[in-house]
């Protein structure tokens, strides 16, 4: 069948708009070809610097034709019913419509609608033009005196269809079947029929059409000329895509800097060259940077490219300049000294400024250091994921018996980590690393570099003298940015980098601020994840509940001491206006009674949405979602290393016979509760009558629960997931022989009651590992 080859011809379009524009393109032909009943085999797009290309393979020469039937009103209607029906369905009289009969509607009129299919080549010349003009540039320009708005001049349209030329014209731009080589090595027109030929005389023409070809081309010759000259090349996927976007002929050229720029910071020189100039660099065999970067030219010179090289370093030795220059400034002057420059650079309008955000953060991070430092076990909380109820009260007398831990343990794991000393040492290190850690802010080269915020904090702190892992805190607590980045394992950059993120999501959850559908213009998620990341790949047991809470009471407290000081500085300190700050106080004294309840249900909230992130994040990982959701319905679940240790234990028990027909005993059980209980409005929990326990098999099953209760519960208190399971698992046979040989439902009440309720305590006993009523199978 035939092909359609568009071409779209213009000035040098940038780079990061290309991909786009080709997607943009495909879809619009597609939606449009569609629209007019086209089918089509395939479509194909490619886009260089200054074209965008599209083939359509598979394209009919003609549209179907078309038969619609119509139905109208009743015969004998009102005239304007009539006359309505008549130009809807396209008749000159009523007497062109046929008369039908329904049994329940009568005679009404019919219209038999046929229309001939439309020659392909007349719908491509309707619909490209209007394509053409609707384009949807992200940024677009005028030029001349036309109307058409392009993102760059647009000067030729190529649109060949069935080898043929289809005529239309856009703005002055008449289409045709001429395109054109390279700019500057083969300018001349080529006349074109089809994609084959167009194809080839283009790459004659010294024009390759496919970006990813570009790409690999690139990628290949700097590895060969770095190899050359016994170089590696610092590979850069983004770098390497826009410079493929810059390029319709490729060549990579090799140029040198002076050896004195290296040093300065080896990122702050890539980013430099790659911002700047769009220049790879290169390291020695040791993996230090050399003084030696990749270009890449547009162009073949009858020189070998030296007039280009020149042109380049001299450019990029200004560019080298400017950020040497920044970094000598940079390293002279104490982080310290930025502080109080944050005090006028806002984080959020509502959140305050990052000046604050750091005082927060800093508080945080001690009472994080504190709590990895002691490495006790968490103590298990009222809080829930689901929706159970907290008591704030309950965590101030968990952190002072976390703190007298500490103090009296000194030499954990953790404790080690922190390279010896005493718990304020401790607190007075990590205390110093989050104040230092976004002071970089205020520094000339993150102002120029913005990307390069922490790394630069890290060389700046090192260059003036600061612990290593204070340096390090300053780059590694933003991470990880990303599902494949790397999570800090360094304990002062863990502390900082979990409250870091921990601040910024209570901070958005107390204004209101939370990720809805699709968007998260915080990235609000991503910080969550990182939470959950940094928390499980460095196997670390946190009480997230206690840190939300303390973390909300300062993120309130700033959000009130704001809004007090925003409204008393438009007041007018006359009587009246004392007495408008003297009803502030009392809301706010108001607000301060509500404090509790209000940090127990965003800090609950705030779990929630933990919960759901974890979830993801393990169905990501093989785990059943089922058994994710029947941890989850327990209470006190806020640490997520144990949940997880949870999920894990209980999906490999439960791929074990015992543990399967344990599972389908436990849902038997709560089964008959459930409709009992329903039935009755009654819950059958409290102490059984041994008296009343009649057959050998209930007495086996009551003293089989009370010892693997006891059993459970002493695993669970020292995290030993697979002992519970294994304790659990001798509760099989008795289970098992209990519904074989005992009838729960006996008429006599008493004896009915004193077992449904041996059933209530296997319920509570498994309860305690898991909502078994919530597992399949």
């Amino acid at each position: 069948m035939p092909e359609l080859l568009l071409e779209l011809f213009s000035e040098e379009i940038p780079s990061r708009m290309q991909v786009r524009a080709s997607e943009d393109l495909k879809r619009l032909m597609t939606e449009s070809l569609k629209d007019k009943g086209l089918t089509f085999e395939a479509v194909t797009t490619y886009e260089t610097p200054r074209r965008i290309t599209l083939v359509v393979q598979g394209l009919p020469q003609k549209s179907p034709d078309i038969r619609e039937e119509r139905k109208g009103p009743k015969v004998g209607a009102p005239e304007k019913a009539v006359q309505g029906f008549m130009r809807a369905a396209g008749l000159n009289s009523i007497e062109d419509a046929k008369v039908c009969k329904d049994k329940k509607k009568g005679e009404y009129y019919l219209a038999v609608i046929e229309r001939e299919g439309q020659i392909a080549e007349d719908i491509i010349a309707e619909i490209v033009p209007e394509i053409i003009r609707k384009f949807p540039w992200q940024k677009s320009m005028r030029w001349g005196e036309g109307r058409l708005r392009w993102v760059r001049p647009l000067h030729s349209i190529l649109c060949v269809f069935d080898q043929k030329h289809i005529a239309f014209e856009v703005e002055g731009i008449q289409s045709g079947n001429i395109t054109f080589g390279h700019r500057f090595m083969a300018p001349e027109p080529i006349i074109v029929k089809t994609f084959s030929e167009y194809h080839e005389k283009l790459g004659t023409a010294k024009v390759i059409l496919s970006s990813a070809e570009r790409a690999t081309m690139i990628l290949e010759n700097a590895k060969a000329l770095a190899q050359e000259n016994g170089l590696q090349l610092v590979e850069d996927k983004a770098l390497l895509a826009e410079t493929a976007g810059l390029v319709e002929w490729p060549s990579v050229l090799m140029g040198t800097f002076d050896e004195t720029f290296l040093d300065v910071p080896p990122e702050v020189l890539s980013t430099s060259m790659k911002s700047h100039q769009k220049c790879f660099s290169l390291k020695t065999k040791n993996g230090k940077l050399a003084n030696k970067f990749l270009l890449v030219s547009n162009l073949i010179a009858d020189d070998g490219g030296q007039k280009i090289i020149n042109g380049n370093e001299r450019v990029i030795r200004a560019r080298l300049s400017d950020a040497k220059f920044f970094w000598d400034n940079d390293k002279t002057r104490p982080l310290a000294d930025a502080l109080p420059k944050l005090e006028l650079v806002t984080f959020h309008e509502k959140l305050g400024t990052q000046a604050e955000r750091i005082e927060r953060i800093a508080k945080l991070s001690v009472e994080i250091a504190q709590d990895l430092y002691s490495n006790t076990p968490p103590t298990p909380n009222p809080s829930t994921p689901g929706g159970g109820e907290h008591k704030v009260s309950s965590q101030s007398s968990k952190m002072k018996n976390r703190e007298q831990a500490a103090q009296s343990a000194p030499s954990t794991l953790m404790g080690e980590g922190w390279g010896g000393g005493d718990l304020n040492q401790v607190k007075d290190f990590v205390k110093q690393a989050a104040q230092l850690c976004k002071a970089d802010l205020a520094s000339e080269i993150v102002c120029e570099f913005p990307e390069l915020q922490g790394l630069a904090g890290r060389y700046i702190a090192l260059a003036q003298g600061h612990d290593e892992r204070v340096a390090n805190a300053c780059a590694e607590h933003y991470k990880p940015q990303g599902p494949s980045d790397e999570v800090p394992t360094e304990p002062v950059s863990i502390a900082v980098g979990l409250a870091d993120k921990i601040d910024m999501l209570v901070g958005f959850w107390a204004i209101d601020e939370k990720p809805t559908g699709s968007k998260d213009p915080f990235a609000l998620r991503r910080a969550a994840l990182g939470v959950i990341r940094i928390i499980l790949e460095n196997k670390l047991h946190i009480s997230l509940f206690e840190f939300f809470s303390n973390s909300y009471q300062r993120v309130r407290q700033d959000l009130e001491k704001n809004r007090s000081r925003k409204d008393k500085a438009t007041l007018n300190l006359d009587d009246r206006e004392y007495i408008r700050v003297m009803d502030l106080d009392k809301l706010l004294k108001k607000l301060s009674k509500e404090k509790e309840d209000v940090t127990v249900q965003k800090t609950s909230d705030l779990l929630s949405f933990f919960a759901d992130r974890l979830t993801v994040y393990l169905r990501d990982k093989g785990a059943r979602y089922d058994l994710i959701d029947a941890i989850f319905a327990l209470q006190n679940q806020d640490d997520l290393l144990a949940i997880v240790q949870r999920v894990n234990a209980l999906g490999t028990f439960l791929e074990t016979d015992n543990g399967m027909n344990l599972l389908a005993g436990i849902k038997r059980a709560v089964n008959i509760l459930n409709i009992e209980e329903k039935k009755t409005g009654t819950l059958y929990h409290g102490d059984i009558k041994i008296d009343l326990l009649e057959t050998p098999e209930e007495k086996i099953l009551h003293k089989a629960i009370l010892a693997t209760q006891k059993s459970i519960e002493v695993a669970l208190q020292s995290e030993q997931y697979k002992d519970a399971m294994i304790a659990m698992a001798q509760l099989r046979e008795p289970v098992d022989s209990f519904f074989e040989s005992v009838i729960v439902n006996v008429d006599n009440s008493k004896i009915r009651t004193n077992r449904l309720k041996l059933l209530s305590l296997i319920r509570t006993a498994t309860h305690n590992i898991a909502d078994f009523s919530k597992i399949e199978g």
